[in-house]
């Protein structure tokens, strides 16, 4: 009597379960891929910071992210490090100082926001020159840089990109906004 060999199923179907864990690896690769670009895309942003405006806490050199959603889903608060573009088009980044409906106002170095000392001394400088009080239109923010340079500048919504949320280079200065 011949003997029959038989083939087992695993040994059989080698090579289709391979080629099967292949394509199961790179679908699984491509859907992470995209779903980081969909993220970097629309929900978050990148910025390489190119002068000291916003020093100490952003210096010249450093790369931050920047989250372009929160901002639409809740009220930007006082302090908050934002993106926005300038009237010229620039990319730039400012100190939210003020929001909708308040007066601001520059005197002797000093801001004052509805008649109160504005006190942020940890990481706002003294303002250079004099403001006269400026109501913040309906759908925009006041904002300054940390060395207070200059006055404050209002930034309607539509212009705001979004909130620094990290430094992420170099290494050795990485934080995170909150």
């Amino acid at each position: 009597m011949e003997e029959k060999t038989r083939v087992s199923r695993k040994t059989e179907n080698k090579k289709r379960y391979a080629y099967a864990a292949a394509i199961d690896w790179t679908l699984c690769i491509l859907v992470v891929a995209l779903c980081i670009a969909f993220v970097f895309m629309f929900l978050l942003g990148g910025m390489r910071i190119e002068n000291d405006a916003m020093g100490p806490a952003l210096q010249p050199g450093d790369t931050v992210v920047i989250d372009r959603i929160w901002h639409h889903l809740a009220r930007l608060d006082r302090g908050r490090i934002i993106a926005y573009r300038a009237g010229d088009g620039s990319l730039r980044v400012g100190r939210v100082i003020a929001l909708s409906g308040e007066e601001v106002q520059t005197v002797g170095g000093e801001t004052y926001i509805d008649g109160m000392y504005l006190n942020e001394e940890e990481y706002l400088g003294a303002a250079r020159g004099d403001m006269a009080p400026e109501t913040i239109p309906h759908g925009s923010v006041a904002v300054m840089t940390d060395d207070g340079a200059g006055s404050a500048l209002m930034v309607p919504y539509a212009r705001i990109i979004g909130s620094v949320r990290f430094i992420v280079s170099p290494l050795s200065r990485f934080a995170m906004f909150v």
